[in-house]
């Protein structure tokens, strides 16, 4: 069996990034940036107020105090949008509003609430000493021109969205979303809704991995169920060829009616199967014609586990993506654990005392236990060993949401 490393290196390896799209700005959250972005201009664009107050040169003002008050004319106006580039003349001052130009000549601005205004607003009395640059927002002291503001590989924020909009791009250009098929197989299962006959049971683990592609940044689409006969299966596997990525839960283990394996054997290529792990021993890898295939069991801890480990993964490298599928942190465990002879994944609740992250397992970890992974935070990794982990252990977990 290969190690959880080894499995997803050998995944990796086989997946590759797709072609950009140019999206509108207004539709670009969320998407992965395919080429880097450059600052167009400087920001600011020029020389602004920070406040709402008077323009005013430093030098006259620089020794003003409520003993030696300083008195100048109120001559003219900047506001956003409308500037005025009257040259200064002594002491004289011009109103100003935050985000206005700073009038050439003029060293400073003084907030409004800092002086005194003549009641027909023609001057104002300053009282206080003024700095030369005080209140004025430099040139390009955000980001100068030709600064790089977004790297290609970057995932679009409502931030960085900020950033892209303020330099004037409207079409942007990202990496196409994976179209990811999700195949479930089972003569067992059912559709949500329909009523369930003596040993069916409702087809859950397509639409949790359909959500988990979503989450992961592909468009996910819920193939019918794929009933245990080699046809309906290699029926199903033929239809999702179309798609970048299939995903399969069921039908990779040893079981008669495990046929998932055998399909990709005949219709492709199978280039790995089982891992090292637990749980989600039975994980296989392949390819379906050019499409790559992530073949994941059917019990729902173990479909989500893996789905996790190896499939938002390989969608991360489809997207380009720089930024780390799996958010990996420490943190103690609040009870004891025993290893096994496979590495372990377990469910766990994330809680924080005095700073420090704490993690508690979700009950029994049985891989059919769905409630085990409905409420769980991270996933505490145990090392394959046969040891015991003690209560306060620090060992590393991956968040799963």
């Amino acid at each position: 069996m290969l190690q959880v490393e080894e499995a997803l290196q050998a995944i990796l390896e086989d997946i590759r990034a797709l072609p950009p799209e140019s999206v509108h700005l207004a539709d670009s959250l969320g998407r992965t940036l395919a080429e880097d972005y450059f600052a167009q201009t400087d920001l600011p664009p020029f020389d602004n107020s920070s406040m709402d107050g008077y323009a005013v040169v430093a030098a006259e003002c620089a020794t003003a105090s409520a003993k030696s008050p300083v008195s100048a004319v109120v001559i003219g106006e900047s506001a956003a949008g409308s500037a005025t580039t009257i040259q200064p003349s002594a002491f004289t001052a011009i109103r100003i509003f935050t985000g206005a130009p700073i009038p050439p000549g003029y060293t400073a601005v003084i907030p409004q609430e800092n002086v005194t205004v003549a009641t027909d607003r023609s001057a104002i009395v300053i009282q206080t000493q003024v700095s030369e640059g005080a209140y004025i927002r430099r040139k390009a002291s955000d980001v100068a021109a030709g600064t790089l503001i977004a790297p290609k590989g970057a995932v679009i924020t409502p931030f960085l969205l900020l950033a892209l909009a303020a330099h004037g791009n409207a079409m942007i250009q990202v990496t196409r979303k994976p179209a990811v098929a999700i195949i479930a197989t089972g003569s067992e299962l059912v559709e949500p809704g329909q009523p369930l006959q003596f040993g069916q049971i409702y087809n859950s683990n397509a639409y949790m991995l359909a959500a988990m592609a979503q989450s992961a940044g592909a468009e996910a689409t819920i193939l019918p169920i794929a009933q245990d006969n080699e046809e309906d299966i290699l029926r199903r596997l033929e239809e999702a060829q179309r798609y970048d990525l299939i995903i399969s839960s069921g039908g990779v283990s040893v079981g008669d009616h495990d046929l998932i394996k055998s399909a990709i054997e005949k219709m492709g290529q199978l280039k790995l199967w089982r891992v090292n792990m637990k749980p989600g021993k039975p994980v296989a890898f392949g390819k379906i014609g050019a499409t790559p295939i992530i073949g994941l069991p059917g019990n729902p801890v173990s479909s989500a586990v893996t789905c996790l480990l190896f499939a938002a993964p390989a969608i991360h490298k489809m997207l380009g993506c720089s930024e780390a599928s799996q958010e990996i942190f420490s943190a103690h465990i609040t009870e004891t654990i025993a290893q096994s002879d496979r590495r372990s994944y377990i469910r766990c609740a994330l809680t924080h005392i005095d700073g420090e992250a704490h993690v508690t397992p979700l009950g029994l970890q049985d891989s059919h236990r769905t409630m085990s992974i409905a409420f769980m935070d991270v996933l505490a990794i145990i090392p394959e060993g046969s040891g015991v982990f003690p209560t306060g252990t620090l060992v590393q977990v991956i968040r799963a949401r």
